[in-house]
């Protein structure tokens, strides 16, 4: 019988590094003109480049959609 995994539904929540977080920071600065001529279902490769970025730069290996939660937290002032 195979097992019931309870917390399947729950959202996973990682420890962003400071200076990765800052880096992001940075970056969806620089990147905010393009997030403002782009439409919303097209952001995915800005967040993508965003992504690449921080792993480029540090050991930490986000994904855009990481990306996009983390900078929406800080946003909001939600800790993740």
């Amino acid at each position: 019988m195979a097992a019931l995994n309870l917390n399947a539904n729950l959202p996973v929540y990682i420890q962003w590094p400071d200076d990765a977080a800052l880096t992001l920071i940075q970056r969806r600065r620089a990147y905010q003109p393009l997030f403002t001529t782009t439409r919303l279902h097209n952001q995915n490769q800005l967040w993508r480049g965003i992504a690449r970025d921080i792993r480029n730069n540090h050991i930490f290996r986000p994904t855009r959609k990481q990306c996009r939660e983390k900078w929406n937290a800080l946003k909001s002032g939600t800790r993740i």
